[in-house]
């Protein structure tokens, strides 16, 4: 079982670095006995400051599963799917604009082209994303680099972000 807390800053620029942010939490686990299965629940915007207070709370919860797209072959390619159902940010643009916060489902897929470089894609319930995943170093340092609403489907519009991740193993 693992549980990782996240936190976001959503404010970055030099005048307010860190005046609006959340909290999150997840539960995860791989389900013995089922090739790899894993199952999920999350909760984003737990605890919220700044401007992230008027975003909605996702609750959300989610089936992963990994499959190897060239499993007789050094490099297995392996791809992993994810399908679930979630609130708050999972949301249609018709829920979104209507103000409510009703579940929708959602998904992704992820390609490992070698251990250190990831490819994936998602639909969040309202926008299409791409990305990128480079682990350039021998520590689970991870930054990934992405595209968000490529569509230009939602009022925010098309995006660009970065993330790093760091993991510690208890």
């Amino acid at each position: 079982m693992g549980v990782e807390v996240s936190m976001s800053v959503t404010s970055v620029s030099p005048d307010d670095f860190a005046d609006s942010g959340s909290f999150g939490l997840k539960v995860h686990k791989i389900v013995p006995n089922t090739n790899g299965l894993g199952l999920a629940v999350g909760w984003s915007n737990a605890l919220d400051w700044g401007d992230t207070q008027d975003a909605a709370e996702t609750i959300y919860g989610v089936a992963s599963k990994s499959f190897a797209l060239r499993p007789n072959n050094n490099n297995r390619l392996p791809l992993s799917v994810s399908l679930g159902l979630g609130t708050g940010s999972f949301r249609s643009t018709g829920a979104i604009a209507a103000g409510d916060n009703v579940p929708n489902l959602f998904g992704s897929l992820g390609v490992v082209l070698i251990p250190q470089v990831s490819l994936a894609t998602s639909w969040t319930g309202s926008q299409w994303n791409l990305g990128m995943g480079i682990a350039p170093f021998r520590v689970p340092l991870t930054f990934t680099l992405g595209f968000t609403d490529v569509t230009d489907n939602t009022v925010n519009g098309s995006g660009f972000n970065i993330n790093a991740g760091y993991s510690i193993k208890f």
